[in-house]
């Protein structure tokens, strides 16, 4: 026992042998088990209320705003993967290269088109599916849509009621993408047979039933996603002045008919904002710009788009075109003009301005005056009678600027200032809008008419050009 003791719990340090009961068995009573008893349930017993739960708080939703994405994303495409590769993601500038080992867009006609019944079907189909591969390529869904819209009009001749059903169908539909690859391929001169010019006229009127059943009132029909302005922007101008034209002007092109359109008219009459009114004029260039190249033959797919158009019909609709700019431009200087001014302004120029007798806006001359409250203070002023056309020049070197007395202006001096009439006013006006001071005194001195001196009297005649500080 020498020296087991060292290390033990059991032990002291003299080895003696401690007493504990640790190592004693206890023993565990055992557990007994009694049946329930079951109670019986009285017979006017009736079960208590059960309240349903609070619904539990759902999170709070933070919108993040992403349009920055959108208008990032916007510049760049997806470029569909070549010979088993993968895709890749490059700048809108770079898409030429996409479908560079595609080549320019094939083109058949009844002699290079292979016949089914005398050669291989396999030979047919493959020059099909390498035609509508080339179409993937370079067309959206938008771009098929327009080619089963156009084979509808050129091709089968529907009514417009037809091609107003047509229309509604979206885009990215079952029955366009059935009907648009066929579509397409017709344009490039691949010759048909009985069998796929059915096909796609038996699709074509599915989509337009689909169309019949569609509703112009989406009232109750609610947005999954929240539209950022610029869109909401853009749709109406597409639902608006653009839906418009596409009716006056595209239609009109299909019978050669070049129909005058008033610009200036229908964005007013749309009530549109300098936005849309911009949005509308890039979409005018983009189209015009196209047309000059087909004039051109500066552009190898412009001049196939346009391949049925002479170079009269071409010039036609570039010349029709070219007011319709003009008129576009005239609106944004006059949307321009109505702006609201700022806040800041002084109250007391309300009160000077509240019985100025003056024109809001003329059709005819397509001009819309400034708002009146912005001329108290003012160092110039330019004022056009419609009725006579007689063009002022109001100016002040008072450092309070102008004030305004019922339908009078006050604090002009007659020396500095001057009026004149105008031969050609719509030479002159555009550049008293745009042009500084120095250079419309040099427009002034052009002008040949007997210049005097004012007398500030503004009447219901006069229009409200603009204002310079």
């Amino acid at each position: 026992m020498k020296g087991n003791h060292l290390g033990s719990l059991r032990y002291d340090f003299a080895g003696r042998k401690r007493k504990t009961k640790s190592l004693n068995k206890c023993k565990r009573p055992q557990r007994t088990f009694k049946e329930m008893e079951v109670r019986s349930v009285h017979p006017n017993y009736q079960d208590q209320v059960q309240y349903k739960s609070a619904p539990l708080t759902p999170p709070k939703q933070v919108i993040q705003d992403d349009s920055y994405k959108k208008e990032v994303s916007s510049n760049y495409t997806v470029a569909i993967a070549y010979n088993k590769g993968t895709y890749q993601v490059i700048p809108n500038e770079n898409i030429e290269h996409i479908g560079k080992y595609l080549g320019p867009m094939p083109v058949f006609d009844k002699d290079t088109t292979p016949d089914p019944e005398l050669n291989d079907k396999f030979e047919y189909f493959n020059a099909w599916g390498k035609a509508v591969n080339w179409f993937n390529y370079k067309c959206n869904a938008k771009d098929f849509k327009n080619y089963t819209i156009r084979y509808a009009k050129e091709y089968l001749k529907l009514s417009k009621d037809d091609i107003k059903n047509l229309k509604k169908v979206k885009d990215n539909s079952t029955l366009y993408l059935l009907a648009s690859r066929l579509a397409a391929v017709h344009f490039t001169g691949f010759h048909y047979h009985k069998h796929e010019r059915d096909a796609v006229s038996g699709y074509i009127k599915d989509i337009i039933e689909e169309g019949k059943l569609i509703t112009e009132d989406t009232t109750d029909i609610k947005p999954k996603n929240v539209v950022s302005i610029q869109d909401r922007m853009y749709n109406k101008m597409m639902e608006t002045i653009y839906a418009e034209f596409d009716d006056t002007v595209i239609e009109g092109w299909f019978d050669r008919d070049f129909i005058k359109f008033d610009a200036f008219a229908a964005i007013k009459r749309h009530d549109l904002k300098g936005p849309s009114v911009k949005m509308f004029a890039d979409r005018i260039k983009t189209l015009h710009g196209e047309l000059i190249e087909a004039r051109d033959k500066t552009c190898e797919q412009m001049v196939e788009a346009y391949k049925g158009w002479s170079n009269k019909d071409l010039k036609k609709a570039i010349t029709q075109l070219e007011p319709i700019l003009d008129d576009i431009e005239k609106a944004q200087l006059a949307n321009k003009a109505v702006r609201k001014p700022r806040a800041s302004k002084p109250k007391a120029s309300d009160k000077q301005v509240a019985k100025l007798n003056y024109c809001k806006g003329d059709d005819v001359v397509k001009l819309a005056s400034i708002n009146p409250i912005i001329i108290p203070g003012a160092k110039v002023l330019y004022v056009y009678n419609i009725k006579q056309r007689r063009l002022t020049e109001y100016v002040t070197d008072k450092i309070d600027g102008f004030m305004v007395s019922g339908s009078t202006l006050k604090n002009f001096d007659q020396k500095l200032s001057r009026t004149c009439t105008l031969r050609k006013p719509d030479d002159v006006l555009p550049q008293i809008l745009k042009k500084t001071q120095k250079q419309i005194d040099n427009v002034f001195k052009g002008l040949t008419t007997k210049i005097t001196e004012p007398n500030g009297r503004i009447n219901k005649d006069c229009i409200l050009l603009r204002v310079i500080n």
